[in-house]
């Protein structure tokens, strides 16, 4: 079998002169076949690289974001809402919320060059990252009316980028949440 392949192969790469070797067609084809293949190959790799980046920046986004709202929403769900209701939760909100915590005390949150601060005695600290660029962060407190017989909610939206904001690269999150303000205090003396 073997020298059945390698009588073949002699035979096929001989040239009529009795010369060895290949055309100069051949090896223009063979060149340029390579060529085409390298190219797409490269393309290839490059938009692997590029999808690789962007599940990057997402990650980092959906990172930052759930942090934010769960510290958030620890802290309201065992806290009393300060101030009053705002409007019907469609067309009116408010840029900051302030919350008067059992342990903590009074706790504010707002948004601050695009990133979201909490602050607690007069100490400032930032709960997001300057990787990204919280656009929209407002509120919307839903059963704090006096009258309304309802269980305080705060409703809470955001719009969050990517940074820096890259036009291939920008990678943007819309979020809804919602957290229900419980009276801890009532709960434990029952």
């Amino acid at each position: 079998m073997m020298s059945y392949l390698y009588s073949f192969l002699k035979k096929s790469w001989r040239h009529p002169g009795g010369e060895r070797g290949f055309s100069l067609i051949e090896l223009m084809t063979t060149i340029m076949i390579f060529s085409v293949i390298m190219v797409s190959v490269g393309n290839i790799f490059a938009q692997v690289m590029k999808t690789q980046r962007r599940g990057f920046t997402g990650q980092l986004v959906q990172e930052n974001v759930t942090f934010v709202l769960e510290s958030m929403a620890r802290e309201i769900r065992v806290s009393t809402i300060q101030g009053s209701p705002v409007g019907d939760c469609v067309s009116s909100f408010a840029n900051t919320l302030t919350i008067s915590h059992p342990v903590n005390g009074t706790v504010t949150y707002a948004v601050s060059g695009n990133r979201i601060q909490r602050t607690q005695g007069g100490i400032t600290a930032f709960l997001s990252s300057a990787d990204v660029a919280f656009t929209r962060f407002n509120f919307c407190f839903l059963g704090s009316g006096p009258t309304d017989d309802k269980q305080v909610r705060v409703a809470i939206l955001a719009h969050v980028e990517s940074m820096p904001v890259a036009a291939a690269n920008k990678f943007t999150v819309d979020v809804q949440t919602t957290v229900t303000s419980r009276d801890v205090a009532s709960e434990l003396q029952n």
